[in-house]
């Protein structure tokens, strides 16, 4: 007998993305392939925005495709990523030379500053998800230890006082990425593993910060926390102005991911981003960013 199911059509997200800074390197790529979706007949329930660089959201022409897309019906989500490491000196490399493991992102206090200003074109701070993500500790190359820990306690503290609930993070440590491991081994920069001490101390002070903020911070794809999703479909369909329903099929593309289905508009190979990260699962092995 044959099935009677049906498929479901849902409208699709977008994450615009995950692999490189696309509002503030490529905004016109951003726009043209969305609107080449929309052109073909595919209806979008919400786009994932992801960037280091909120100022580069606020933008023209991009802010006026962006502010088009919201009055169409296409909800705005925005990833916004505060290490409190832009564009700052956290130590030396191994010939001494001032190391800035983002060099081209903007500064933390520039990014706080024109947050109100994102939540306002979100529409809620709820459609913003602040990414105080890596976190990492290091010894550099004259041997001084740094961590971007304290700042990252921070950055909560800030965004909370402005309506934002969900935070994300991840660890920076040794034996996740060859490539990455290579790169601070060229550097002269030791990356150092997260031991169980420290650990239950992130643990500990989320959990209180939880519980004082009210809001939720969540691992992405950290050994030892549960599976969280970046890109939620129960959220995106309860913050969706019309309630839009969205497929809630979760890929499981790494372990501990829970994200539900989107499409990456990035590519693969990923475009460069000249923000630089020198902890960047993304970047090419061999392209600097130093002197940009």
């Amino acid at each position: 007998m044959p099935s009677t199911k049906t498929k479901e059509n849902f409208p699709i997200v977008i994450s615009a993305s995950r692999m490189c800074d696309l509002p503030r390197w490529y905004p016109q790529f951003l726009i043209t392939e969305i609107r080449k979706r929309i052109e073909n007949g595919q209806k979008i329930h919400s786009l994932v925005i992801w960037t280091k660089h909120p100022a580069a959201l606020l933008n023209s022409p991009l802010l006026d495709d962006l502010v088009d897309l919201k009055n169409s019906g296409v909800q705005l989500y925005f990833q916004i990523t505060i290490t409190g490491m832009g564009n700052k000196v956290c130590g030396y490399d191994k010939l001494q030379r001032p190391w800035k493991p983002e060099p081209n992102a903007p500064s933390k206090e520039e990014s706080l500053r024109i947050l109100p200003q994102i939540i306002s074109l979100a529409g809620h701070p709820q459609r913003i998800r602040l990414r105080i993500d890596p976190i990492l500790q290091v010894n550099d190359g004259k041997q001084e230890y740094y961590t971007n820990y304290e700042e990252c306690l921070d950055t909560v503290e800030k965004c909370a006082s402005l309506g934002i609930r969900n935070y994300s993070f991840s660890l920076v440590e040794p034996s996740i990425y060859k490539k990455v491991d290579h790169r601070f081994r060229e550097l002269g920069i030791e990356l150092i593993i997260f031991e169980e001490t420290f650990r239950a101390k992130i643990k500990q002070n989320f959990n209180e910060l939880e519980e004082k903020l009210g809001v939720s911070i969540s691992a992405c794809c950290v050994k030892g926390w549960p599976v969280s999703s970046c890109i939620d479909g129960e959220l995106l369909q309860n913050l969706h102005p019309s309630k839009s329903k969205v497929s809630l099929r979760q890929p499981h593309s790494r372990p501990l991911c829970g994200c539900t289905a989107s499409i990456d508009i990035g590519g693969w190979p990923p475009k460069l981003c000249p923000t630089g990260c020198d902890y960047c699962y993304a970047r090419p092995l061999y392209h600097s960013y130093t002197d940009d």
